[in-house]
């Protein structure tokens, strides 16, 4: 066969070539990935190789996401013809699945060219005489090398085996699993902080969220090395976090900082430059402006190729946020869907391009979950109460709860004089408890079955000071009347009796209430225990509760009434047991909130 022969029909696909280069200025999304998987000589027409190699050569210098306006402005610079760039614009919009079978036919292409022009070389030398042999045992060589080349990366299986053979490697020679270190080993054995995972931790507002990710990344960057994290903070300025940052090392709150309660002394303004000194060198980029998700994967992307030897986590807050800023979808659940799809599709394409990344996206619970959730249960979030469609539990890896109890004044309030509990062998009151009680609750996890005795982590949580503590364990206390005898309140004022009690229970008139819990002070019940304020309160709560319950429809009208606190001392109400109500919505709450069983 002649060499013109050959050169007939190369074999190549302009209109494959336009569709990608298309992609390569339009879709921030496949970007990074068409870079990474082609080069300029793929290309059969010279001026797509020109434009390849620009576009490539400029993002090896500047180390950004490069759009068709700077393009055009460099290929001016070079005096070079950028028309090419204005044919692109008649190109039929691409889809997904479209690119990336481009990307692989167009590497077919010049693979089967560069084998044409091996052989057509071939040929020619043997005919002119040379070695038949040598000629031949060296070009077999270079054939192999393009077979292996291709090999390896269009059929990326047997590179992924052996990636994932040596992180098992690592995992057995180290002795731990993998992911990163943290000092909350009961949140690290269930939290998959590990590459390729897509986090979702949602909350109602002011449940702490933000406070407890900048605890857990102070951990990840003082116990763990080649860790880089890009945080897109919609609500929080740079400067909180470094403030809330500084809060973990030193204890000291952010409003003393803010000289809001009083100011810093000297001792605490050497922890403060001691705390920066600390802080500086981690690896932190906080952009505090609210960022579309094309953008997001354009910044993302060229942080993490900046830092190819680090795991590279991307932390958004919020999600709304983000669904807010797809002003291009009209729809509600259509922004919905785009943004968890968008948040999937920057996970996947990281690290398809072959960075070891993580991303960790921030949610709200919808509003609608403080009427619906159960109150029995200690407003306990579930799924059916995260904001908008259900996509988003579909493309997440593990997907997280947080709550905040002391948010919700009416459960405060009801389990306020019920038994005392010791959290890890300290002993509280409920109320108390609630006031420092931070709960996670791991709800999805593809990565691994859910135990249930396993997915909920309660924090005491100094929210102040920034310091949290996991519970170890947690039990009713048997010290109850010791320190029901040691609020024995015989002297009552009325502005006590109000914060302590009327707030809580406000039937009848306050005033005769007020006289019958003072009266029955410092008497004893039928069965020889101190009446006490904290006594009442116990006794009466667990009355209002059954009450309660009789509301349901399981008695009649007349016995569907509450008394006051003043009838409850006058009968002596105190007397009966109210510990025999049905059990279930209790026993709930009192697992959910403290892990009592």
């Amino acid at each position: 066969m002649a060499r013109a022969d050959l050169e007939k029909i190369p074999p190549s696909d302009t209109r494959l070539e336009q569709l990608v280069l298309y992609t390569l200025l339009n879709d921030p999304f496949y970007f990074i990935y068409i870079l990474q998987n082609l080069k300029a000589d793929d290309f059969f027409k010279h001026e797509h190789k020109d434009l390849f190699s620009i576009v490539s050569d400029m993002y090896k210098r500047d180390g950004v996401v490069l759009n068709s306006y700077l393009i055009m402005s460099e290929m001016i610079k070079k005096g070079m013809d950028y028309s090419i760039i204005m044919s692109l614009n008649t190109v039929d919009k691409p889809q997904a699945n479209n690119v990336q079978l481009a990307v692989k036919l167009i590497k077919d292409f010049s693979a089967a060219r560069t084998v044409l022009s091996i052989s057509t070389q071939t040929i020619e030398k043997i005919q002119q005489g040379e070695d038949w042999y040598e000629v031949c045992t060296k070009n077999v060589r270079k054939l192999e090398e393009i077979a292996e080349d291709y090999s390896s990366k269009g059929n990326r299986f047997a590179i992924n085996i052996e990636t994932a053979f040596d992180e098992i490697k690592s995992i057995m020679e180290n002795k731990r699993p993998r992911g990163l270190e943290l000092k909350f080993k009961k949140l690290k054995a269930i939290l998959d902080l590990a590459p390729d995972n897509l986090i979702f931790l949602a909350a109602s507002p002011k449940a702490g969220k933000t406070r407890l990710l900048v605890a857990l990344f102070y951990q990840i960057f003082t116990l763990n090395e080649d860790v880089a994290v890009l945080w897109f903070s919609g609500e929080d300025s740079t400067a909180k976090i470094i403030r809330l940052l500084i809060s973990v090392h030193t204890g000291i709150p952010e409003e003393v900082m803010l000289g809001k309660s009083r100011f810093l002394y000297g001792e605490e303004l050497d922890q403060m430059n001691a705390a920066k000194d600390y802080i500086k060198p981690f690896d932190l980029d906080v952009i505090d402006e609210p960022t579309h998700v094309d953008e997001v994967y354009m910044r993302f992307s060229s942080f993490c190729a900046k830092r190819k030897d680090k795991l590279c986590i991307l932390i958004y807050d919020n999600f709304n946020i983000a669904r807010d800023l797809m002003h291009d979808i009209s729809a509600g659940l259509e922004k919905e869907n785009a943004v968890s799809s968008a948040f999937q599709r920057i996970n996947t394409m990281n690290n398809k391009n072959g960075k070891r990344s993580l991303t960790i996206v921030i949610d709200h619970l919808s509003k609608e979950y403080l009427k619906k959730q159960s109150f029995e249960e200690g407003y306990r979030p579930r799924l059916e109460h995260l904001k908008g469609s259900n996509r988003k539990y579909e493309v997440v890896t593990q997907l997280a709860f947080l709550n905040r109890p002391a948010l919700y004044k009416d459960l405060m309030g009801d389990e306020r004089g019920k038994p005392s509990i010791k959290v890890n062998g300290q002993t509280y009151s409920r109320e108390e408890i609630l006031e420092n009680l931070l709960i996670f609750e791991l709800v999805a996890n593809r990565n691994g079955s859910i135990l249930e005795n396993k997915t909920l982590i309660r924090f005491t949580a100094s929210m102040e000071n920034m310091q949290f503590t996991e519970w170890t364990d947690a039990a009713i206390s048997s010290d109850e009347f010791d320190e029901y005898e040691e609020r024995n309140i015989t002297e009552l004022s009325s502005e006590q009796f109000v914060a302590e009690f009327y707030s809580k229970f406000p039937n009848g008139d306050r005033d005769k209430c007020y006289i019958g819990v003072k009266y029955e002070l410092g008497k004893e019940d039928a069965f020889g225990n101190l009446i006490t304020l904290d006594y009442l309160i116990n006794k009466y709560t667990k009355y209002y509760n059954v009450k309660k319950e009789l509301f349901n429809g399981k008695f009649t009208r007349k016995e569907n009434v509450i008394v006051d606190i003043w009838d409850f001392c006058q009968k002596k109400m105190y007397d009966q047991n109210f510990d025999t109500v049905s059990t279930k919505k209790e026993e709930t709450r009192d697992f959910y909130l403290y892990g009592l069983k």
